[in-house]
């Protein structure tokens, strides 16, 4: 199948999975240990009902929206993610593109192989991601440097203190510097379209977010590691006043990222949070975790107006997005689907990702009876008897 013609996200996964080699695909798509959460949050959009509202002109249809006071063409959000290069060549540079032609804000991670500054270029609205930290220093220099690149808000991880268990990746082989293997090199031999990709770019696998130029030069060709750096951006002691720390550094809106029970937005919104992002991380952190989705709805009534909500986790479909922000949701983010878009075709896989979504959530709003994401409620939607907890 071509690119132009997948019809949705799981038609631009299965592309994606034939073009890269297995062990990268899986980088991607996997999750921690046995994968439960990452199901759970497939499984609970299924078990949101929709209750539509009939003949009510529904002509000129408004998916525009407002995140943190910034204009959206559709209430949708790129994740931050790592090492993206290792996908495709341009890696975060052609997800930023794509970004700033569709008009949804992009999050840089503190693991981006291109530096603040060159995706500051881009014309995106960008975000960057930060969190707990052994360097601070370091850590207060990234943040310095996106504050300086006119970054327009700043994301706290606080769901990273160390990094979960994905299984799929360590059958494979997924390490920096990787591990190779008779298996994966037949592998990258067997997708010469990313084999060729990999030797143009592979030098500059590094995060480069973190030092810069300086990185490259310290590491080895085509044998690119983060564990210079891992170490330096986590920090298992780290607590809520690294939190209020770090809201102090930035002047700007702030977010938490990682909350997944009511106590801990009151307690991210005492910090200094603006936007509360409900998330268990895609599922790559703990496993055990509820889907994301199915917690927003009690934090939502908790903290009221006195924060943004943003949902991650789960999104395939423009109906997703329709049903969180029926939950209370004032966003959605994806990683995962941008990634397939970008495997399946660089910068035009993410535009095709971003335009599938959009166009499904315009057909929900039309067969829902709403003219604008604004008028998306609790009144749209039930959710089965048998799903509640």
């Amino acid at each position: 199948m071509r690119l132009e013609h997948a019809v949705n996200v799981d038609d631009v996964r299965n592309i994606a999975r034939r073009r890269l080699p297995r062990m990268i695909f899986d980088f991607i798509d996997g999750g921690a240990e046995d994968e439960l959460t990452l199901q759970a949050n497939r499984r609970a959009f299924d078990a949101v009902e929709f209750i539509p509202e009939l003949m009510v002109g529904t002509t000129g249809l408004e998916t525009a929206s407002t995140v943190a006071g910034l204009s959206v063409s559709l209430p949708l959000i790129l994740a931050p993610a790592g090492l993206t290069r290792v996908v495709h060549p341009d890696g975060e540079l052609a997800v930023a593109r794509a970004a700033a032609a569709k008009r949804i804000p992009y999050v840089i991670g503190a693991f981006s192989t291109f530096t603040i500054e060159e995706l500051a270029d881009s014309g995106a609205d960008l975000w960057f991601e930060t969190g707990p930290a052994r360097d601070e220093p370091l850590r207060d220099s990234l943040i310095a440097r996106a504050q300086r690149s006119n970054y327009g808000l700043l994301v706290y991880m606080a769901d990273t203190p160390v990094s979960g268990r994905r299984e799929r990746e360590l059958r494979r082989g997924v390490a920096f510097p990787p591990r190779y293997s008779a298996r994966n090199v037949l592998d990258g031999l067997t997708h010469p379209r990313w084999g060729l990709g990999w030797l143009r770019s592979a030098h500059k696998i590094a995060p480069r977010s973190v030092e810069g130029a300086e990185t490259r030069r310290r590491l080895l060709p085509i044998v690119p590691s983060i564990a210079p750096f891992g170490g330096r951006l986590s920090n298992p002691a780290a607590t809520w006043d690294d939190v209020r720390r770090v809201r102090n550094l930035w002047d700007g809106p702030f977010a938490v990222k990682g909350v997944m029970s009511a106590a801990d937005a009151e307690r991210a919104i005492e910090h200094g949070a603006d936007v509360v992002m409900v998330s268990n991380h895609g599922g790559r952190q703990l496993d055990g975790l509820p889907a994301a989705l199915s917690e927003l709805q009690q934090i939502a009534d908790v903290i009221g107006d006195r924060a943004e909500l943003v949902v991650d986790g789960g999104i395939r479909r423009g109906a997703h997005i329709a049903k969180a922000v029926a939950l209370g949701a004032r966003a959605c983010m994806i990683g995962r689907p941008y990634h397939f878009g970008l495997g399946a075709g660089g910068e035009a896989g993410v535009a095709h990702v971003i335009d599938l979504l959009a166009l499904e959530l315009e057909r929900t709003m039309a067969l829902l009876g709403r003219k604008s994401i604004t008028q998306i409620d609790r009144s749209c939607i039930r959710t089965r008897p048998s799903a509640t907890r």
